[in-house]
């Protein structure tokens, strides 16, 4: 980590600490921290993966559906039409998946207010 020389003391009154103290804990930072990345870079991104979790469940369970019939093809040594089938629907899951996340970034990254 850098060595920081330069110490700034700033003054703030009660109700402006406590949102300083809200904001940095929104962000997930610490307050030298979030006024470190304010100062500096003018805001602070914050990425909403909470809003990706029933769709990242649902993507797990496509993988372990295809394990199940990966593991079914290689203890019989062949390919059923029922296996090929189950490969083509869980393969098109997978692919709607694909097209559900192809999201532009600023979609899912919110920009913190600045104090």
């Amino acid at each position: 980590m850098a060595k920081r020389y330069i110490e700034k003391h700033i003054r703030l009154n009660e109700k402006k600490d406590d949102i300083l103290r809200r904001k940095a804990a929104k962000s997930n930072v610490s307050i030298c921290e979030y006024i470190r990345r304010t100062a500096v870079n003018g805001n602070i991104l914050r990425y909403d993966l909470l809003s990706l979790h029933d769709n990242l469940i649902s993507f797990r369970m496509v993988g372990n559906k295809l394990n199940a019939i990966a593991k079914e093809i290689n203890i019989y040594r062949k390919i059923s039409v029922k296996n090929i089938n189950a490969l083509s629907t869980q393969l098109d899951i997978l692919k709607s998946f694909t097209e559900r996340f192809r999201i532009p970034i600023p979609e899912i990254v919110k920009e913190c207010e600045i104090p």
